[in-house]
């Protein structure tokens, strides 16, 4: 592995507690009013509600928002992409390993 991989390690399936599992996953219930969420965001989006950002996001749903939506967010992670294998590129050149500053540059994008 890499200097910079950190390996970790996974408590299995049946050592974990009925607490820790409800405390982990969804309930039933949960994703049900997660996906009502979702269709009323995308409904407020395709019918141009306003919707308050603070409390509703539509990141994730732009393919069923709209053809345009969906082309932006391709478009906007394309440019994060190659931002980052820039700077990997300019890093490595370089010589240096600056994980963070990858970072800074991804959310400078996103």
């Amino acid at each position: 592995f890499h200097y910079a991989t950190k390996v970790m390690f996974v408590t299995p399936h049946s050592e974990i507690t009925d607490k820790e599992r409800r405390a982990t996953w969804y309930t039933r219930e949960e994703q049900h009013r997660l996906k009502i969420n979702a269709l009323d965001i995308v409904q407020s989006y395709r019918t141009g509600k306003p919707i308050s950002e603070n409390i509703d996001s539509a990141r994730g749903l732009e393919h069923v928002i709209s053809a345009d939506a969906h082309r932006c967010r391709l478009e906007l992670r394309h440019s994060i992409m190659v931002a980052v294998l820039e700077e990997q590129r300019i890093q490595r050149n370089a010589g240096i390993f600056d994980p963070q500053c990858i970072s800074n540059i991804s959310c400078h994008y996103s």
